[in-house]
């Protein structure tokens, strides 16, 4: 069995190239034709939390407030409503790590029925990761990774462990686990 478990529900690019979200069940099955003729069998839909309004309270930096504009309910009726038509889709959300307003943010999305959560981090001590110049500017290579694996690691909605990382201290020459394990339960 082949899945991919992040999508995002993106109409077609326009002539800049821009993918605006498409938030129907008929856009989600497009996605399914595709994943069929590639052989895949399964797919998850992640959208962005930030671009829904219901979680506003949640943001304070510009890339997020200004995205926030959705509505989550036509979000979940539209993944639910290709489920419901025999589509082999998971319905999941990509949920950034938020630090102190991480609680608020499970709050909000608790009452919506996901098939699973995608943890990510595009924040890093209140500084961008996805947008220039936001973190690169003001911290060393280094100093953002260590940051990153920080909020990584912290993230109560998600975890990883075993072979992931195993992966993650070759790929980035950490000892995430001894710091993990002996150093209070987060990167320093």
């Amino acid at each position: 069995m082949i899945v991919d478990y992040h999508m995002h529900l993106r109409g077609p690019r326009d002539a800049v190239g821009s993918a605006p979200l498409v938030l129907t069940a008929d856009n989600a099955e497009r996605f399914v034709v595709v994943a069929r003729a590639r052989g895949v069998t399964e797919i998850g839909f992640t959208e962005h939390v930030y671009y829904f309004r219901q979680t506003a309270p949640v943001w304070h930096l510009p890339y997020h407030t200004e995205r926030c504009v959705h509505d989550l309910d036509v979000y979940v009726d539209a993944v639910l409503e290709a489920k419901r038509r025999g589509h082999p889709v998971k319905l999941g959300i990509e949920v950034d790590y938020v630090g102190d307003r991480q609680d608020a943010l499970a709050e909000l999305l608790a009452p919506y029925p996901f098939d699973f959560v995608l943890g990510s981090v595009h924040e890093v001590e209140d500084l961008d990761l996805d947008k220039q110049p936001g973190v690169w500017e003001h911290r060393s290579v280094e100093a953002v990774w260590r940051g990153y694996f920080d909020h990584l690691c912290r993230g109560s909605i998600f975890t990883a462990d075993g072979e992931a990382w195993d992966r993650l201290e070759a790929q980035n020459g950490l000892s995430l686990k001894r710091r993990l394990h002996g150093g209070g339960g987060a990167l320093r």
